[in-house]
């Protein structure tokens, strides 16, 4: 049946979570080791047209221009999973 699976071979086992062997932590301790004074995490499942987008705009906006904080203190990551994981594809998954 041609589509998502066409041309793999073999069984396939589903896995839900990486394995820590799997995990990119550089990235990671560099956001963690990082002396900004703000660092937040925004939790992205639905992409609801786009509004999550709308909360983070405006946390940031909050911080730099109603708290006066300068925008290099602050670090902004979103997090996302299930349907959101769609944002990160790029055109060779779609192809």
């Amino acid at each position: 049946m041609p589509g998502l699976f066409a041309g793999t071979t073999g069984a396939a086992e589903a896995q839900l979570a990486w394995r820590a062997s799997e995990w990119k932590l550089t990235g990671v301790h560099q956001l963690v080791r990082d002396p900004a004074q703000i660092k937040q995490v925004h939790e992205v499942v639905p992409i609801d047209e786009g509004t999550f987008l709308s909360g983070m705009k405006t946390s940031l906006n909050g911080l730099q221009f109603g708290l006066g904080i300068p925008k290099e203190q602050i670090k902004a990551v979103g997090g996302l999973h299930g349907p959101a994981h769609m944002l990160n594809y790029d055109d060779h998954i779609w192809t």
